[in-house]
């Protein structure tokens, strides 16, 4: 198995892979660019960005509260599940807009927050 820092540009080649395997244009951006991954466009020429996030079984998919105002019509997360080894086919792959994604992250983090803590006498 892949040691596990190369996971992250694993699923980013991946979605790399599958966007130009359906007739996208696509380039990996910048390392370490703040919100995009992968630049692409479309048939006819419109852009578009992918933010990937990659895991495995012992892993989880990393967001935190930056993603809850990420929102831009032209901008989706594709999540990557490499699952319990990287020698099966192909990837379990979720895509969602960001907008989508920026709201999830807002209504968990303040569910989070509104939980006591275990053991807590504010039960």
């Amino acid at each position: 198995m892949a040691n596990t820092r190369w996971h992250g540009e694993i699923g980013e080649h991946y979605v790399l892979y599958r966007l130009m395997r359906e007739g996208f244009n696509a380039a990996v951006a910048r390392i370490n660019a703040d919100i995009l991954d992968i630049y692409a466009a479309d048939r006819k020429g419109i852009p578009f960005a992918v933010q990937v996030k990659t895991k495995t079984d012992a892993e989880a998919w990393r967001l935190n509260e930056k993603h809850e105002n990420i929102q831009d019509t032209r901008l989706f997360y594709a999540f990557i599940d490499l699952g319990k080894s990287l020698e099966k086919e192909s990837p379990n792959v979720f895509i969602l807009p960001s907008a989508e994604v920026a709201r999830v992250c807002r209504t968990e983090h303040k569910a989070w927050l509104n939980t006591p803590p275990s053991g807590s006498l504010l039960k």
